[in-house]
C-alpha cells in the first residue's frame, strides 16, 4: 500500500502497509512508502560463511547463534528470515543486514558487539541464548551498539531494549481478560522445568484483578504427566471457574484434555498463552481455549510474502524479526543512521508493526497491547476488548 504525505511528517509509512507513529518526529520527503522492486529478495546464502542481506547502506547486525552443523535453526532461522525480508522491502539501500554466529558462547557475543561498534553497526538485533544477550547488554553503552533484544529478556539499560512480549505477559493479559468476565477462581498449570517463582507476576495479577488462585500445581510434560497432574488437581478444580495453562510443549493441549475430563465444570473458562506452540491450535480439545496475543492481523500483511519466500508459515519469532529491522529500517530512512537514538526509540507514541502497537520504555522494557482471542476452527479468532499490558 503506498501513502503520500505531504509536508512534514509524523509517520513513517512502510511498504509493506503498517505506520511506524513518530510523533513529532519529522522528515522532510513527501513519501515513504511504496517501495519498489525490493520484495523479490536472492536466496540466502549458505550458513556456513557470513551472511548479509544487502550491501548498501547503515549495517543491522542480528545476533544469532547457529546449530553445530552451521546452520541457523528454529525461532532463530525465522528471526533471521523475517529481518532478512524488512531489509529487502524497506531499506531502500539504506539499510542491509549481517548475521554474526554466536554459538560459541557469551565470549563470542561480546566480541561479535565489538566488531559490529567498529564496523560502524547502529544497531543489533539479538535472538540468542539468555547468556549471550546479557554479555552484550552488560557492555558499556559506548563499547556496543543499541541493542533490541527480540529473544527472553535481559537486564536492560544504556541502549538496550527487550522487544517481544513474553509468554507472562500473555498469561496476565489472560487472566486479567478472564476476571473482567467474572471469572475469579483460578488453577495455573506450570510446566515443572521452569524456573521457581516463575509465575509470581501472574498470581499478583490475578490477585490485583478480584480474583483468587486456589492452586498452582506444577506438571511433567508427558502424557502420563499432564494426566497425574489433573487427577492431583480434581478436588480443587470443582471450585474453580478458569484454568490458566502455561507451558510451550504440545503437552499443553494434553493437560487441557486431561482437566476437562478429570473435573471441569460446564462453565469453567480455559486460558492459554503466547508461548504455546502453532501446531496445538488445530489439536483436539482445545476449541474454546482464550490466548491473549499481540495483534495477528497485521501479521497477515507480511504473512503470504513470507510464506512464498520460504515455504513455511509466518511465526511470531519471524514478526519480531521484521519489525525489528522495520524499526530500525523507519528511523533511518527519515533521520538518518544518527537518528536510531534511544531518546527516539522511547518517543511516547510508540509505533505500529505487524507486531501491533507497541512503545519502548526508557527502562529497556516494550508495552504492548495483547489482544483475547479464541481457539477456533485450528487458529485464533479475535474476542472483543483489547487488553492492554506493560511489560
Amino acid at each position: 500500500m503506498r501513502k503520500s504525505i505531504s509536508g512534514r511528517l509524523s509517520n513513517l509509512v512502510l511498504a509493506s502497509g503498517l505506520v511506524l507513529a513518530l510523533a513529532s518526529c519529522q522528515s522532510e520527503v513527501d513519501s515513504l512508502g511504496g517501495v519498489k522492486g525490493k520484495n523479490d529478495l536472492r536466496p540466502p546464502p549458505s550458513t556456513s560463511v557470513t551472511e548479509a542481506f544487502g550491501d548498501k547502506g547503515a549495517e543491522i547486525t542480528l545476533i544469532l547463534a547457529k546449530a553445530p552443523a552451521g546452520y541457523v535453526m528454529g525461532e532463530a532461522r525465522d528471526v533471521r528470515d523475517g529481518a532478512a525480508l524488512a531489509t529487502g522491502e524497506l531499506g531502500e539501500d539504506m539499510v542491509h543486514a549481517r548475521v554474526a554466529d554466536v554459538s560459541k558462547g557469551a565470549t563470542a557475543g561480546v566480541s561479535e558487539a565489538a566488531a559490529a561498534k567498529a564496523r560502524g553497526s547502529v544497531v543489533l538485533v539479538s535472538y540468542a541464548p539468555g547468556d549471550v544477550t546479557s554479555a552484550i547488554a552488560a557492555m558499556p553503552a559506548d563499547e556496543r551498539p543499541l541493542l533490541i533484544n527480540v529473544g527472553r529478556r535481559v537486564s536492560a539499560s544504556g541502549g538496550v531494549f527487550n522487544f517481544a512480549s513474553d509468554e507472562v505477559d500473555s498469561a496476565i493479559a489472560g487472566v486479567k481478560a478472564a476476571a473482567a468476565s467474572g471469572r475469579r477462581k483460578f488453577v495455573f498449570f506450570v510446566p515443572s522445568d521452569y524456573p521457581a517463582g516463575y509465575e509470581a507476576g501472574i498470581l499478583s495479577a490475578a490477585s490485583a484483578a478480584g480474583g483468587m488462585v486456589l492452586a498452582s500445581p506444577r506438571y511433567v510434560a508427558s502424557s502420563a504427566g499432564v494426566s497425574e497432574a489433573a487427577l492431583s488437581a480434581q478436588a480443587v478444580l470443582k471450585s474453580a471457574d478458569a484454568v490458566l495453562v502455561l507451558g510451550d510443549t504440545s503437552a499443553v493441549a494434553g493437560l487441557v484434555s486431561a482437566v476437562k475430563t478429570s473435573g471441569a465444570t460446564p462453565k469453567m473458562a480455559f486460558i492459554g498463552t503466547s508461548g504455546w506452540p502453532e501446531e496445538v491450535l488445530s489439536a483436539p480439545g482445545v476449541t474454546g481455549v482464550m490466548i491473549a496475543s499481540v495483534d495477528r492481523e497485521n501479521r497477515a500483511l507480511i504473512a503470504e510474502r513470507y510464506n512464498r519466500r520460504y515455504g513455511r508459515p509466518l511465526s511470531a519469532a519471524a514478526a519480531y524479526g521484521y519489525d525489528a529491522v522495520a524499526l530500525a529500517s523507519g528511523i533511518i530512512r527519515a533521520k538518518g543512521p544518527a537518528g536510531l537514538t534511544p531518546e527516539l526509540l522511547t518517543r511516547k507514541a510508540g509505533f505500529t508493526g505487524i507486531t501491533g502497537l507497541f512503545r519502548l520504555t526508557a527502562s529497556g522494557q516494550a508495552e504492548r497491547k495483547l489482544t483475547p482471542y479464541v481457539i477456533s476452527n485450528g487458529r485464533l479468532e479475535r474476542m472483543s476488548g483489547p487488553a492492554s499490558v506493560k511489560n
